[in-house]
């Protein structure tokens, strides 16, 4: 009841439908509009009821061990050294509650999903477990006003934070996410300008932590625009050893 992406697309199969019959007076066009909204609405509901009803994660000497389904009953072992990413997902509607969604990329497996719904103590706690010796980042570093310009609603929910263990990044305002990827998953990385000189479709840079790794998110200074269309760099991540890049 307090997911975005249900009450969204109900509104959209009671809104949608009744404008398409003033529009065509088509019984086929309706229905062929409204059924997929309707499930849509029912997949985001009770569909994401049923797999993920009696969550449960618990230790086992491989990992941590997951099991879940109502009808269907799934067992999955998450070994830590096969975890890639994992993000914290902060729905706007869980906010007042405290509550969290912990997902994950794993290598060979599907299942993106470690906790679906928990405190966020408890969130962390998990995380701890499937990746040690690794703390979430309490503060970030937001990117400068100037990205403004770039993504005038979105760029205050951007954020940035470099440990000694995960490179954190979080973007996103009504569905808020904390991206954390160890160093050593990092494989390759992307530096992005725009045609404003400094201003592309990401507002930060990032680069391969290595042996001199800054201890803070550097970003980007102030340019003036330098033609229309200002050259896209990429290529593999720098050498250890390589400093890293500066402000400015």
């Amino acid at each position: 009841m307090l997911t975005g992406a249900t009450w969204g697309s109900l509104t959209a199969a009671l809104v949608v439908p009744p404008v398409l019959w003033l529009a065509t007076h088509s019984v086929w066009t309706v229905l062929a509009t409204a059924l997929p909204l309707l499930g849509a609405a029912g997949a985001s509901s009770a569909g994401r009821f049923v797999a993920e009803y009696d969550w449960t994660v618990g230790e086992s000497p491989d990992g941590l061990r997951i099991d879940h389904g109502l009808l269907d009953r799934t067992h999955e072992t998450v070994p830590p050294g096969r975890v890639q990413t994992v993000r914290i997902v902060e729905p706007l509607l869980w906010r007042r509650r405290g509550w969290v969604r912990v997902e994950l990329d794993v290598a060979g497996s599907d299942n993106s999903v470690l906790v679906p719904v928990a405190p966020r103590a408890v969130a962390e706690s998990a995380i701890a477990r499937i990746l040690p010796g690794v703390t979430v980042p309490a503060s970030l570093s937001r990117p400068p006003r100037r990205a403004g310009w770039c993504v005038p609603v979105w760029w205050r929910g951007h954020g940035l934070a470099v440990t000694e263990a995960v490179f954190a990044a979080r973007h996103g305002l009504l569905r808020r996410r904390l991206s954390l990827v160890p160093h050593a998953k990092v494989q390759s990385v992307r530096l992005t300008q725009g045609p404003w000189g400094g201003c592309g479709g990401s507002p930060t840079s990032m680069w391969t932590p290595g042996p001199t790794r800054p201890s803070r998110p550097v970003y980007g200074t102030p340019r003036r625009p330098r033609g229309c269309c200002a050259p896209r760099r990429s290529g593999p991540a720098p050498a250890a050893g390589t400093p890293a890049p500066t402000a400015g």
